[in-house]
């Protein structure tokens, strides 16, 4: 509890005034010259004093706000919430205390050095900036400890999956999405006082100058507070209640043509039009004539264009505000637009958020940076990618970046011998059904990111050929998708550089996942199973790029991989019940696998030449044609090569198999398996530490071509 002590009065003035006449006349005098000089100041700032010269920027013809995303889950939900409620906390008390540090200061600028400057004072004020550097103390501190207050919240109600995983919002952790949202307000708090003050605000003291940039900055805060409300109510209404569709739309509005178009949603859009209403009266109330405003350096002179200005920058700060609170995509395709149209439209750097249903479309990715990303309903369904035009469709989703030459994209009107430009592009939470020859292929790309897809082909010998497809790339991750029903391989890596295949789901299929004539893979916790061949480490002598090393296999679970082989090329070759080949791989380590099921290997390494001499397969053999230095620690075989799909086979069935004419193989340890059914315990002891020798494989300079 705080103690309150006593402390004794002391008088301000003598309580007998002194009775010489000449000290009388001199307080007097002094006294009406004091007045005299409040009244000049006062008459001068708000008649004499010349106009300042700001110039407001030209009205906003279009403005389209980020369409936020819909958050299907509880946690979500309660971290977009409080990251609104800190937001708007914070803004509104960044944007208070500014406005009272300025009309404060205006007030005082008599009594200050000439050439103070009341915006450098109080508007450097956020946590980017400090005393040192012109910023009132309390102003300063008042804000930071808003800001850290807000932040805190924001840490505390979000989690880092949640974010990284749930929202469509800036930062990856909780840590940075409150940095980055508190700094996106910070920096619209600046625009709103743009507007209001101007860059330079005039001196005054009292009168109608002093009540009009008062009233200026109340109305305007109290428009801001209400529309920030009654945006950030329905946009949480709408995730509640799961609802579908252009979020914008709903809740926020636009401004197209000059003209404001209002939320679809009725409350927000009335609770809207009532905050409209109150500022102007407000503006009324507060002696802002014609005559007052062209003394002061807002944006407008005139008291109705005062309204609309202030109604449409602050329109924009929302906008700006509620796209850092809610995150959200420049562009918004549905079944009325169409994804391909939308994503031709929009630029360098943007986000195409695909409403849930059903596309007959294939679609074209042609600029760096971009994001296509799926709205998934409650109900966890997604946009949906249909082949519009079987047998005259190759690819669902095709994309070139800049790595190759020629990106052959002359089905999407792409000239023949142009160089690609989408390098770092992320596609996200679609499904795609059963192109001719790839469902998603991207060729060329530096940076690519597939993320929760689902891909299907109809698990025909004439259907899709691969589901995810990146080809002569670096810089790749494939994580968390799903498929299935393909006649080559579900997920196939070739002719690629650093890449990292993770968590993915892949069943059905002829190859469950290929890693062909790349380097530098990672291929991690993802589940293969009822495939033809699960998983795949080659080298193909028929490829431009002739390397296939530096590659760890760690934690996969390869089991029951028993399907009919129906597929073509290469792959029809492999046997049925195949869980992990390897073929004429270098330096790769594979660890803690559960290998099982599978009826005819477990796994087996061996090199061109065997496959050769065997099925005739290539024709010719790669200059280094060995497997050598294939590392096998720590993994699980069980009951693998109990039921061989050739008889002909049976003589290598089993659980681990290494068949090499020219190579090392390489080593093993602590691996659970069946001696009976497998050669390992031949193999030396795998040294440790493990060490492999040149790699991580350099970047092949020149890139390698088609």
């Amino acid at each position: 509890m705080r103690r309150l002590v006593a402390v004794p009065a002391t008088p301000l003035l003598p309580v007998r005034l002194s009775t010489s006449p000449f000290a009388a006349w001199l307080l007097a005098a002094a006294v009406l010259l004091f007045g005299v000089a409040l009244l000049l100041a006062s008459s001068a700032a708000f008649a004499g004093a010349p106009p300042n010269d700001y110039t407001p920027l030209p009205p906003t013809t279009e403005t389209t706000p980020l369409v936020p995303a819909l958050v299907t889950t509880s946690e979500g939900r309660a971290c977009q919430e409080a990251v609104a409620q800190a937001s708007r906390s914070f803004v509104g008390t960044k944007l208070a205390v500014e406005q009272s540090c300025l009309l404060f200061f205006q007030k005082l600028s008599f009594f200050l050095p000439k050439g103070t400057d009341a915006a450098a004072i109080c508007r450097n004020s956020s946590s980017d900036a400090s005393p040192a550097h012109g910023s009132q103390p309390v102003t300063h501190w008042i804000v930071e400890r808003a800001e850290r207050k807000a932040a805190a919240a924001i840490e505390a109600a979000c989690a880092d999956d949640v974010v990284a995983g749930d929202l469509l919002v800036c930062g990856e952790t909780a840590e940075e999405l409150a940095t980055c949202t508190l700094a996106q307000a910070s920096e619209q708090v600046d625009a709103a006082l743009d507007s209001e003050f101007g860059d330079a605000p005039p001196t005054f003291f009292v009168g109608p100058l002093a009540r009009c940039q008062a009233g200026i900055a109340h109305e305007s805060r109290s428009f801001l507070a209400r529309k920030l409300a009654a945006v950030g109510s329905c946009l949480d209404e709408r995730n509640r209640s799961c609802a579908t569709g252009n979020a914008a739309e709903r809740c926020i509005g636009a401004f197209v043509d000059g003209q404001h178009v209002p939320p679809t949603d009725a409350r927000t859009a009335e609770a809207i039009a009532r905050a409209e209403a109150d500022l102007l009266e407000g503006l009324r109330r507060s002696s802002c004539s014609a005559h007052a405003l062209r003394r002061l350096d807002a944006c407008a002179d005139d008291p109705q264009d005062l309204a609309d200005c202030l109604v449409e920058s602050h329109w924009q700060v929302a906008a700006g505000i509620v796209g850092a609170q809610y995150g959200g995509a420049e562009h918004f395709a549905d079944e009325t637009t169409g994804i391909g149209p939308v994503v031709a439209a929009a630029g360098p750097g943007e986000t195409v958020l695909v409403d849930a249903g059903t596309y007959y479309e294939k679609v074209a990715i042609e600029e760096p940076d971009f994001t296509l990303i799926g709205q998934k309903t409650c109900e966890g369904d997604r946009p949906v990618l249909e082949n519009p035009d079987p047998g005259n469709s190759r690819n669902g989703i095709f994309a070139c970046g800049s790595l190759i030459d020629d990106c052959g994209g002359e089905e999407y009107g792409i000239p023949p011998g142009q160089k690609g430009r989408a390098d770092r592009i992320l596609i996200e939470s679609l499904e795609i059904r059963d192109f001719d020859d790839n469902n998603v292929f991207v060729t060329g790309a530096d940076g690519v990111i597939f993320r929760d897809l689902v891909t299907t082909g109809p698990g025909t010998t004439t259907g899709t050929l691969y589901g995810v497809f990146p080809v002569f790339s670096r810089h790749i991750l494939v994580e968390d998708i799903v498929v299935s029903g393909v006649r080559d391989a579900g997920i196939y890596i070739g002719k690629d550089v650093d890449v990292v295949v993770r968590r993915n789901v892949v069943f059905g299929n002829v190859a469950g996942i290929e890693i062909e004539n790349s380097v530098n893979a990672e291929v991690s916790d993802n589940l293969v199973f009822d495939n033809t061949g699960g998983l795949l480490v080659f080298k193909d002598p028929r490829i431009s790029f002739q390397e296939s090393s530096c590659h760890v296999v760690r934690g996969n679970v390869i089991e029951d991989n028993n399907r009919a082989n129906f597929g073509s090329g290469f792959v029809s070759l492999v046997p049925a019940g195949t869980g992990l080949l390897v073929i004429s791989n270098d330096s790769t380590l594979y660890e803690g696998n559960v290998i099982r099921g599978n009826d005819t290997f477990g796994a087996i390494v061996t090199e061109q030449i065997v496959i050769d001499a065997i099925f005739d397969a290539f024709g010719e053999l790669s200059q280094d044609q060995s497997s050598d230095d294939n590392f096998f620690v720590d993994n699980v075989f069980e009951g693998n090569g109990a039921n061989p799909s050739d008889p002909l086979l049976a003589f290598f069935a089993g659980d681990a198999l290494a068949v090499t004419a020219e190579g090392n193989a390489g080593c093993s340890s602590g691996n659970v398996l069946n001696a009976a059914s497998s050669n390992f315990d031949t193999l030396p002891e795998c040294p440790e530490p493990i060490e492999f020798a040149g790699c991580p494989f350099p970047l092949p300079d020149p890139f390698p071509q088609p």
